[in-house]
C-alpha cells in the first residue's frame, strides 16, 4: 500500500489511481510552473502557446503534492497536436507544486499528463505517452473526476513500499464537500497501512479524543472546531485512545477553511505536510 496518508481541512477524500493511454488523442498536456505561459501568452478562447512547445487548449488546474522519497518530477503534456511538451520542472519530493495549467483532452475533457523523473527528455513518438507510463518511476496520469476546462484537482502521488509502485490518488477540488462551513474541514486519505512495523495508526486533534480510527478517503469531509490547533497522528495497537503519538503539525483554520495535510512516512518516521485549498 501507498505510504501517504492525505488529509485535507475543510474537504473529503479523493478517487485513486492513474490511467495509462494507449491512444495519444487522450492525453492533455498541462502548462504552468516555470515554463507556463504567462497572461500575454493566452488566447481569447482560453487556449495559450507555451514556450516551449506547441500550442495548448483549454486548461484544467492541477497541482501535484510529490510524497515519493528521492524523486524530483518533471510534467510533461500534449500540445493541440499530441506532442510532449514541458509543461512543469524540479517538483521536489515532500512539496505541493503550484497550481498547473494542463490542458483538457478534447475528446475526453479529462486532463492529462505524464510524470518523469527530473531532466529526462521525452522523445515525441505516437505512443510517447504509455511509453513513458510504463517505466519505474514514471506516470501516466489522467484525471477523470473532472470534465472540463476550468476546474481543478489536487494529485497525491507516493510509493507503495510493499511493491515499490508509485501510487496516485486524486482529489477533485470543483466538487469539493465542505462538510461543516460554520467549522475548520479535514480531508482526510489514509494510506499508512504500509508503515514498517506493528503501529496501528489514527488521527485526533492533540488533547482531543480520537478524531477516527479507520480508514478513510480524501472526499469525506471532518468537520472540526476552528482555530489554532495541533493535529497528530497515533499508535492505537496497544491504547484504546489517542495517546502514543508519532507525529503532528500545526494548523489554524477559520470557519469554512479547506487546509490540505498529507500524512506520509519515510521508513518508519512518520510525517506532515500541509498546504491550503484555496475556494473554489
Amino acid at each position: 500500500m501507498s505510504a501517504a496518508l492525505l488529509l485535507l481541512a475543510g474537504g473529503c477524500p479523493a478517487g485513486e489511481g492513474a490511467s495509462t493511454d494507449t491512444d495519444p488523442s487522450t492525453s492533455a498536456a498541462p502548462t504552468g510552473s516555470p515554463t507556463a505561459p504567462t497572461d500575454s501568452d493566452s488566447d481569447p478562447t482560453g487556449g495559450a502557446t507555451d514556450p516551449t512547445g506547441g500550442a495548448i487548449g483549454p486548461t484544467a488546474q492541477i497541482r501535484l503534492v510529490n510524497l515519493v522519497p528521492g524523486l524530483t518530477f518533471d510534467m510533461w503534456g500534449a500540445d493541440e497536436d499530441f506532442m510532449p511538451v514541458l509543461i512543469a520542472e524540479g517538483i521536489a519530493p515532500e512539496t505541493a507544486s503550484d497550481y498547473i495549467d494542463v490542458p483538457v483532452n478534447p475528446y475526453t475533457m479529462d486532463p492529462g499528463f505524464v510524470l518523469v523523473p527530473a531532466g529526462e527528455v521525452i522523445e515525441a513518438t505516437p505512443t510517447w505517452q504509455t511509453d513513458a507510463g510504463a517505466k519505474p518511476d514514471h506516470a501516466n496520469i489522467n484525471i477523470d473526476e473532472l470534465d472540463g476546462a476550468g476546474q481543478r484537482a489536487t494529485v497525491i502521488g507516493s510509493r507503495d513500499m510493499e511493491t515499490n509502485e508509485l501510487s496516485f490518488e486524486h482529489l477533485d477540488e470543483t466538487e469539493l464537500q465542505l462538510g461543516d462551513v460554520s467549522q475548520a474541514n479535514l480531508h482526510i486519505s489514509y494510506k499508512l497501512f504500509d508503515l514498517p512495523g506493528t503501529v496501528v495508526p489514527a488521527i485526533a486533534i492533540v488533547g482531543q479524543p480520537c478524531l477516527f480510527t479507520g480508514s478513510t478517503a480524501a472526499p469525506q469531509a471532518w468537520s472540526v472546531a476552528p482555530g489554532s490547533f495541533e493535529l497528530g497522528v497515533y499508535d492505537i495497537q496497544t491504547e484504546s485512545e489517542c495517546t502514543v503519538q508519532l507525529a503532528s503539525a500545526p494548523i489554524t483554520a477559520a470557519a469554512g477553511d479547506q487546509v490540505l495535510v498529507a500524512i506520509y512516512h519515510i521508513d518508519s518516521t512518520v510525517k506532515l505536510l500541509t498546504a491550503p485549498i484555496a475556494p473554489g
